[in-house]
């Protein structure tokens, strides 16, 4: 019985809307992270038809990461990235850059001088400016958005101990954001991004940090959201704060990063997004391994339906909705915080298929215009 009632109002949510892309069209852009390799040049057979149908904004995952673009010092490598640039532009896509100074992902002469010490801050300056006009050069105003800055606050709100802060200092972020400033045009939008923005003190660290920035005349255009979130958390009083406290800075809001985990976490998991945690594989914390149940696919179907629903609410304040990746098979949460788990945080499960969660989505345009109201 619960099924048929599922199919049956699966079939009505489709008559409402064509796609994500189309439902949100009036209020913001639905993305995706893009597995460049695999999805658009080894198997665009199986993928490109989805990304088309569903999404009017991609990120490159991995491609545009320092060290995948830029691995040796003066050799660039844009197969990658150029394949993402091109793809959008035909397909009438926004992209967003990601990501341009991070203290992951970096290769390894970045913070190092010739005899293998560590680099002068003027030196790494020069290194930082040369990277984004070489990226600048090249794609221009193909790419519409950059993450400047990603996972830069601590949780207790301070800026994080990176090697960035080790050589630029305190106010790196602000040097950060003055150079893209100077290098990007005011169409190019700029971007900080981070997780668990819904931490009362990291939220207080970010909007700290944006107020700095434009005491001091620099640039910044918006807030991403990792939404890295699980079932159970956070609230949505939690989410909706963040947005109302980004916003009354005047910068809008990109939900950059969202995936819904579903898996159990270790007792000492630290809740947040850290790429380098890492903890031992336990089969009694992957037990989707054969699916996802029905019951586990409604709760993650109302969990959904209820962020958009916040979303919708605050639908001005919001540019972008991006989930981090395009199908379960290709999400991180497989390999994180736990290694070699079976996931299934996304809408669209390893066969491309449209899960509950899909389609309760979809629904929610029609709530809308139906009584809800921001």
């Amino acid at each position: 019985m619960l099924i048929r009632t599922l199919l049956l109002l699966n079939l009505s949510f489709c008559l409402t809307a064509s796609s994500l892309k189309e439902a949100f069209k009036d209020k913001f852009r639905i993305g995706s992270a893009i597995n460049i390799q695999e999805q658009l040049i080894q198997h665009p057979e199986k993928f490109e038809a989805l990304i088309k149908k569903e999404f009017n904004s991609l990120v490159a995952e991995n491609a545009m990461k320092w060290e995948a673009i830029n691995p040796q010092k003066g050799v660039y490598d844009f197969k990658f990235a150029d394949a993402l640039v091109n793809f959008a532009q035909k397909n009438n896509m926004q992209v967003v850059g990601h990501v341009l100074f991070w203290h992951s992902q970096n290769p390894d002469w970045l913070f190092k001088d010739d005899q293998g010490e560590a680099v002068s801050k003027d030196e790494l300056l020069k290194r930082m400016r040369f990277h984004l006009t070489t990226l600048h050069k090249r794609y221009g105003n193909k790419i519409q958005s950059w993450d400047v800055v990603n996972e830069a606050i601590d949780e207790d709100g301070s800026v994080k101990n990176t090697p960035w802060k080790k050589i630029l200092g305190d106010d790196w972020i602000l040097q950060a954001f003055q150079m893209a400033q100077e290098v990007f045009p005011p169409s190019t939008k700029l971007i900080y991004n981070d997780f668990n923005v819904f931490n009362k003190k990291k939220l207080t660290g970010i909007v700290s940090m944006v107020d700095q920035l434009l005491a001091a005349g620099i640039r910044i255009d918006a807030i991403g959201v990792q939404a890295h979130w699980a079932l159970d958390y956070p609230s949505d009083k939690s989410i909706e704060n963040l947005i109302n406290q980004i916003s009354s800075r005047g910068l809008k809001i990109h939900i950059s990063e969202l995936d819904i985990d579903v898996l159990p976490m270790p007792k000492s998991f630290s809740g947040g997004a850290e790429i380098t945690e890492n903890h031992s594989y336990k089969q009694s914390m992957d037990p989707y391994r054969k699916g996802l149940p029905k019951a586990k696919q409604e709760e993650l179907a109302a969990r959904y339906a209820n962020i958009f629903r916040i979303f919708l609410k605050h639908a001005d304040k919001i540019d972008r909705v991006n989930f981090w990746g395009l199908n379960d098979q290709f999400t991180w949460k497989n390999q994180w915080p736990i290694a070699n788990r079976r996931n299934h945080p996304l809408l669209f499960d390893r066969n491309n298929d449209p899960k509950p969660a899909y389609f309760r989505i979809l629904q929610s345009p029609s709530i809308q215009s139906k009584g809800v109201t921001k």
